[in-house]
């Protein structure tokens, strides 16, 4: 999720309830490359011309790279990454290292600012789970974070 001054691109009412909706525009999948982007309309609810746009790309069998891009280079913008309740996640020389089960995950995020966020994760009606969500700062117009993962071997 991208926010631009503090505004959601999809109107949120409750942890279930969602208005107006972002619509995915601009599509491109790169197969040589090994990556797929796309922008959606999510700002101009808010009488806004700010566009986003995120790139998924593979730089090998497990690591990913992902790169925000924001129109609107003087608003404050963040992307937010939801991580699931299973994983424990801990911040070790600037990387974020998740843990779940024989699994790890390290996330690195590239030239910009980020925090950890205590979150909840609603799984169905009625039940919430402790999380946490990665903020990354958008500067300049742009945020790149990289995740590579692996069996854990100790």
């Amino acid at each position: 999720t991208v926010v631009v001054d503090n505004n959601n691109s999809s109107d949120v009412w409750g942890a279930f309830r969602v208005g107006q909706r972002a619509v995915p525009y601009g599509l491109q999948v790169d197969y040589e490359r090994k990556s797929v982007s796309c922008k959606h309309s999510g700002f101009s609810n808010f009488n806004s011309h700010v566009s986003v746009e995120r790139k998924w790309s593979f730089l090998g069998a497990q690591r990913l790279q992902v790169v925000d891009m924001c129109s609107e280079i003087k608003r404050e913008s963040k992307a937010y990454y939801h991580i699931h309740p299973d994983w424990k996640v801990v911040i070790h020389e600037e990387k974020i290292i998740c843990k779940h089960g024989n699994f790890i995950a390290e996330i690195i995020v590239v030239g910009g600012g980020f925090s950890i966020l205590d979150d909840n994760y609603y799984p169905q009606f009625g039940l919430k789970l402790k999380s946490k969500t990665l903020i990354v700062d958008i500067r300049d117009g742009r945020s790149e974070v990289l995740i590579s993962w692996a069996k854990n071997v100790e």
